[in-house]
């Protein structure tokens, strides 16, 4: 079953005339994770069950490691480009947790080329063993009945941002496939996208067991199937000569303080230009190196304020974009 539009964000940084690739972008967003802003207890944001007006009974679907419950829902690579992944944030909640810090110690991911419970789909990356959590942080937000909102702090939702390294899909149909560690009894529960007026949210699957088959995600009260919030960050590249020249600049440290590195090796000798820009799009810094088969420039950029820069890399006829931190 397809999602409804709405619930996929895809943002793409790529030209019309000439590639772009952007680095360390937000690539996708499956959620919302929150309908009602600000309105939770000393304004916190909350997630709705929806109770009352649209009769929903599920708080959250188990994804514990101890028991073997699973979660999984589908993202979209677009046509003509590659995917390198850097991370994906997952969302989930324990009963009784302390905001102050998480109680999640581990989150296993796998990606497979079909759903989940498909006979045939396989795995293309990762395990259900390896912990890929690099760090857990609560996102000043509840989980909470639609008739108790403004008061209930027994759910919060924590944003679990995972490493993945070497994770590199091209255009295609993918399912994650994922389940938390937590050091409390109850849960982990991964919450469902949550849509004022919309009781179905997705098309979420559940296993709850080893040797169990993969189920679809239903509300126990609507009996609508639910979605997962979920984003994925990462790189866009467009071609296979484009992918082999991201792997060859590097741009460092990041975040900078006084200054900031560029390496670049290439094959053959191609005019090379560097510009940074500023959220803007302004050019706070340009020069042309002529051409070039390899440049290591250390760039001062302490006379620009801190803030999120662009560094943009001239390659004969295409581009590559590289986002950096001013201290």
């Amino acid at each position: 079953m397809k999602k409804n539009a709405t619930l996929k964000r895809i943002s793409l940084v790529i030209a019309c005339s000439m590639l772009v690739v952007i680095s360390n972008a937000q690539l996708l967003v499956n959620g919302p994770i929150f309908n009602s802003v600000g309105t939770g207890p000393s304004g916190t944001d909350e997630s709705w069950c929806f109770d009352v007006s649209l009769l929903m009974g599920n708080f959250g679907y188990g994804a514990s490691s101890t028991s073997f419950y699973r979660v999984a829902d589908d993202f979209t690579v677009p046509v003509g480009v590659t995917w390198n992944i850097d991370s994906l944030y997952f969302y989930c909640y324990q009963t009784g947790a302390s905001t102050g810090v998480s109680s999640i110690t581990a989150v296993n991911i796998r990606v497979l080329n079909d759903n989940a419970g498909a006979p045939g789909s396989t795995v293309v990356w990762g395990d259900t063993t390896t912990n890929r959590l690099g760090r857990s942080v609560w996102t000043n937000g509840y989980r909470t009945l639609e008739s108790t909102t403004g008061t209930a702090t027994t759910r919060p939702i924590f944003k679990n941002v995972c490493g993945t390294p070497s994770l590199s899909l091209p255009a295609g149909t993918y399912w994650l496939d994922w389940q938390y560690t937590g050091q409390l009894a109850s849960g982990p529960w991964a919450n469902p996208i949550t849509i004022t007026g919309n009781a179905t949210t997705g098309n979420g699957m559940q296993v709850l067991g080893a040797q169990n088959p993969y189920l679809a995600v239903m509300d126990a009260g609507s009996a609508t199937p639910q979605g997962f919030p979920f984003s994925i960050f990462g790189t866009v590249i467009s071609g296979i000569e484009s992918a082999e020249l991201i792997k060859n600049i590097s741009v460092y440290p990041n975040p900078a303080n006084n200054f900031v590195n560029v390496q670049l090796n290439l094959a053959s000798e191609m005019p090379v230009g560097i510009e940074i820009l500023n959220a803007l799009g302004e050019v706070v810094y340009s020069v042309d190196n002529g051409k070039q088969v390899q440049i290591s420039q250390q760039i001062d950029c302490s006379g620009i304020a801190s803030g999120f820069y662009f560094m943009k890399v001239r390659v004969g006829n295409e581009f590559v974009v590289k986002k950096f931190t001013k201290e």
